[in-house]
């Protein structure tokens, strides 16, 4: 009788070692009950392309695990960033989605773009910014000629909108 038991003892001990083992190798070793899954998502594209004064901003993701959200944001020195917007993430799902918004308030000229992801937890990560030159209607193109200036100076204005618009330009010597 105490060697049946014995093996009934044995018997579980097997099933709980045999259960412990499938953990580790299906979820690693994490203390057994804490998520096992890290969150993140994967980023397959992030692309911006200039749509007349506006940017439009696409970026593609295979998964995404405990993803809250998203935030596009833009800096004209790629150190002061301003949130442009935030879209929502799916949370954990295992299939590509597309995601594609414009800004309508782009910065004229040079700027930047960057994709910010944050989790259910508060973690973000950053991606790598892309830049872009935005061309305005609005812009004026002004060359001044030559540089230094010694006893003349040429002054020519490109005019991309109305050339019978007033412009006030001022120059003050700096020495």
């Amino acid at each position: 009788m105490k060697n049946k038991k014995m093996n009934q003892d044995n018997k579980y001990s097997f099933y709980t070692f045999l259960l412990i083992i499938v953990t580790m190798i299906i979820g690693g070793w994490n203390n057994c009950n804490s998520q096992t899954l890290q969150d993140t998502i994967v980023l397959t594209e992030f692309d911006i392309t200039p749509n007349n004064s506006n940017v439009d901003i696409f970026w593609r993701v295979r998964s995404q695990v405990n993803n809250d959200y998203f935030t596009i944001e833009r800096s004209e020195d790629c150190y002061n960033w301003k949130e442009v917007r935030v879209v929502n993430g799916s949370g954990t799902i295992n299939i590509e989605q597309c995601f594609v918004i414009t800004d309508y308030n782009a910065y004229s000229g040079i700027s930047y773009y960057r994709l910010k992801q944050t989790s259910f937890n508060g973690k973000t990560e950053i991606f790598d910014p892309l830049s872009i030159n935005i061309k305005k209607k609005e812009t004026i193109v002004l060359n001044i000629r030559p540089n230094p200036v010694i006893d003349y100076m040429e002054v020519e204005m490109d005019y991309t909108t109305n050339p019978d618009i007033n412009h006030d330009i001022r120059i003050y010597n700096s020495s």
